[in-house]
């Protein structure tokens, strides 16, 4: 309740955009059931450094910061951290133009230019799967790392999931992702629904004529 209160007050008093490039907090919109650090998550909140987010398999939910929007897809568990974000289990979708970085066990993707780049990022028991949607990304894990081009994708395999998971983290129900029908056939038209709906929240497309 204490944490809500400061949350709602917080955006009373300050907007959005300002709360984000000042402290690092991003707004989080849900659709469906999402919890932050084990708590029920409304439809809308700010999301601050550290912070767990977990949604249920049917549900979804976007953050949305300065320069950067990620949908979380149907059961799945992320580690928000200002300028990056590590992913416990399920999938994520990342448009950015300020180089956000996702973390997936060891294995990371970073942008590979400055340019609005789009893409996502799936795990499962140690599987990660990469997507580069728009602009080009760098994979880099314990053997090296290597480029991935619009358009491609990539499969690593990390067994060390530790430095994703951070402390205070309360895992609320919900299958894996891999169990969620709306998710496997990733590339669909009901998951890129879900993507559509979880970007316009953060106020831009997710394909933009420009960066």
């Amino acid at each position: 309740m204490i944490r809500k209160l400061v949350c709602w007050l917080t955006l009373i008093v300050c907007p959005a955009s300002l709360m984000a490039a000042d402290s690092g907090a991003a707004m989080l919109h849900t659709n469906g059931k999402t919890w932050v650090n084990g708590s029920l998550a409304p439809a809308s909140a700010a999301v601050f450094s550290g912070d767990m987010v977990q949604t249920e398999g049917g549900s979804a939910a976007n953050i949305n910061s300065n320069g950067s929007s990620v949908a979380v897809l149907p059961g799945s568990l992320i580690k928000f951290e200002s300028g990056s974000l590590g992913l416990n289990h399920g999938s994520v979708a990342v448009a950015t133009s300020k180089k956000l970085t996702a973390h997936a066990g060891k294995v990371t993707v970073t942008p590979a230019s400055d340019n609005w780049t789009e893409f996502q990022v799936s795990e499962n028991d140690g599987k990660v799967m990469i997507m580069a949607r728009k602009g080009d990304v760098t994979v880099q894990d314990e053997s090296g790392s290597s480029t991935i081009s619009a358009g491609q994708q990539t499969t690593r395999f990390s067994s060390h999931k530790d430095s994703n998971r951070g402390g205070g983290a309360a895992p609320a129900g919900g299958g894996g992702v891999l169990d969620s029908p709306i998710v496997i056939g990733i590339g669909g038209a009901a998951a890129g629904a879900l993507i559509t709906w979880a970007l316009i929240q953060g106020g831009k497309p997710f394909s933009p004529s420009a960066p």
